[in-house]
């Protein structure tokens, strides 16, 4: 059968009778259906280059193969529609394309063991190297990491209302953030999280997206996948960091080391700080990128303050001395507190720019707190 099988590379969209012999490297759970899609359950095949490409079983199909896949198991396979990935953020392997197995697909157990060890599949991005991924969705990063404090569930407001679930996330690097789960992760791999949160389990994370919302931070997207008991040769000595650094643990925990003004932020190379002359003439504005200038108080008649929510930090036009309702968490009832916030032009010497700062790095710079 071997000499009839073809390379993932070789794949081409809409192909038909091929086949191949491809290793099982993960199988994520079945995801519920919702109003706007099936339920599903996908995996990612490997080859004997190592190469990867993902696959997906639908609904209608789960009841005949949804359990067919082992994880670290080979088989001939063929007859898989194959479709081309249309968003780059969706792929979870190395080939931008994507096998759809039903009950008429051509799926045989075959007997080789995996080329690789499993966690090979998965190479580990460092904390410290999360800065370059910032606004880079496509990209596949994998972290391993401590949970060591549920957050409560939030609920944002929008046309589509979403729960959310956040967990306060560490690893022996010392770099604590918060990941966010977003649906359709919270009801399961959250509900799961939040049961054990206080025994600091050790959890892999497929491809997850970085994100400037709380400075430096995790949270899901589609293509996502949550081991909760990774076969990773490094648990153990993860394990041993936990118990040696409780004391750290909890200094994260009750100094919020893991919040924007407490993160420590790693400064990117010299040749990717731009001057603010390339910024202003920019065709389209960057959504990330670093300067370095002078920052003047230009205007001293400026309100130094602005008036904030409690529970989220949401700005609000709710005089400081009435009670309100954020639409942003819907908590209702609470009187808004000051928020320290300046206008401040930042130069260099090619060029200025006027910004606002708020929050603690506001305070810093004015050395006063808002209250």
């Amino acid at each position: 059968m071997d000499s009839r099988c073809i390379l993932i590379k070789d794949f081409q969209e809409k192909q038909r009778q091929w086949f191949a012999k491809l290793y099982v490297i993960e199988v994520t759970r079945i995801f519920d259906p919702t109003p706007r899609t099936k339920a599903y359950r996908r995996l990612l095949f490997a080859d004997d280059q190592n190469d990867t490409i993902q696959g997906i079983i639908y609904q209608q199909d789960l009841a005949f193969i949804g359990e067919i896949f082992k994880l670290q198991t080979s088989y001939y396979v063929g007859g898989a529609y194959i479709s081309k990935i249309q968003d780059s953020r969706h792929q979870m392997g190395t080939t931008p394309l994507q096998l759809t197995f039903d009950k008429r697909s051509f799926i045989q157990p075959a007997a080789s063991p995996l080329p690789m060890s499993l966690p090979t599949y998965f190479p580990l991005t460092s904390f410290w190297d999360l800065d370059q991924y910032q606004g880079k969705d496509d990209q596949r990063l994998n972290i391993m990491c401590i949970v060591i404090q549920a957050l409560p569930q939030r609920l944002i407001a929008g046309a589509k209302p979403s729960i959310i679930q956040e967990f306060i996330v560490v690893n022996e690097e010392q770099r604590p953030l918060i990941l966010t789960l977003w649906e359709p992760f919270v009801d399961n791999e959250g509900a799961q999280l939040l049961q054990i949160a206080h025994t600091y389990p050790i959890v892999v994370i497929l491809r997850p997206i970085v994100t400037t919302f709380y400075g430096i931070s995790l949270r899901t997207k589609g293509s996502t996948n949550i081991l909760l008991d990774p076969p990773f040769p490094q648990i153990s000595t993860l394990a041993e960091w936990i118990e040696e650094n409780k004391n750290y643990i909890d200094k994260i925990k009750a100094q919020k080391l893991y919040e924007k003004a407490n993160q420590k932020i790693k400064p990117p190379p010299e040749k990717d700080i731009r001057q603010i002359s390339q910024i202003l003439g920019a065709y389209i504005l960057p959504k990330d990128f670093w300067i370095k200038g002078t920052i003047q108080i230009t205007n001293s008649c400026q309100h130094f303050y602005i008036a904030s929510c409690a529970d989220c930090g949401c700005t609000t036009n709710a005089p400081m001395d009435f009670e309100f309702s954020c639409h942003n968490c819907n908590k209702s009832q609470t009187k808004p507190i000051p928020k320290a916030r300046l206008f401040v032009q930042i130069s260099d010497d090619s060029a200025h720019l006027d910004a606002f700062v708020q929050d603690s790095y506001a305070e810093n710079i004015i050395g006063l707190t808002a209250t």
